[in-house]
């Protein structure tokens, strides 16, 4: 299928709570539509995240936002007679994934709408393309901005962090003592945002514990020093 531009309508910031609404009921929409085995890390992903948003860290600042924005969806002639789970499989292959036209990552959407009622069809790649309007719940991670996350690696070179329980955050630089376990909730200052194709990859400092899990003593739980780099 040929790359879609994606044209934004509106864009507006929304705070956890909302996001978290949007994810729930985006993802039960969805699920009427596509086979969810076919798509089980996006609605792995997703839960996740659901289960991060329960419990906002105080300070911590969302960066989602739910846009409005228009397209094509291109859907194969094998969907001819059920259009919307054509256009809802479609839309599914961008989720979880880094979207430049938002420069953000796109988590969920839902209310989408057929701009026209007729399709342009493709008669070599057998293909219908729909125009499209859809909300979209994306994450636009900003420098400098406070976020949280639960820690899923500890090593003496870095610690990987999984923020709002989807994206993989690389922790460096600590500069403080603290011991670090395996599991624990912790907040942190994004420093770096490094898209690599589809996906990306946050590099954060300023790491604080906010919650542990019960005291370990095996290789989950690491005595951080601060001239750890």
């Amino acid at each position: 299928m040929a790359n879609v531009h994606w044209e934004v309508e509106s864009s507006k910031s929304v705070g956890f709570t909302r996001a978290r609404d949007f994810a729930i009921k985006s993802c039960n929409s969805f699920a009427k539509h596509v086979d969810q085995n076919n798509f089980k890390r996006v609605f792995d992903s997703i839960n996740s995240l659901v289960v991060a948003l329960e419990s906002p860290i105080r300070g911590c600042k969302s960066n989602f936002h739910i846009l409005t924005v228009n397209g094509y969806a291109q859907v194969p002639i094998s969907f001819s007679e059920d259009i919307n789970a054509g256009i809802y499989n479609y839309l599914s292959t961008f989720l979880i994934k880094y979207i430049p036209d938002f420069n953000g990552i796109w988590i969920s959407f839902r209310k989408v709408k057929k701009l026209d009622s007729l399709a342009r069809l493709n008669h070599n790649a057998e293909i219908l393309s729909f125009s499209i309007s859809v909300r979209a719940l994306v994450y636009i991670p900003q420098l400098g901005i406070k976020a949280y996350g639960q820690v899923s690696l500890v090593s003496m070179s870095r610690i990987t962090v999984l923020c709002y329980g989807m994206f993989n955050t690389i922790v460096s630089d600590i500069k403080q003592k603290c011991y670090i376990n395996k599991g624990d909730i912790v907040s942190f200052n994004i420093q770096k945002i490094s898209p690599q194709n589809d996906f990306v990859t946050l590099f954060a400092t300023k790491l604080k514990v906010c919650k542990s899990p019960s005291p370990q003593s095996d290789y989950n739980q690491l005595w951080v020093r601060p001239w750890l780099h």
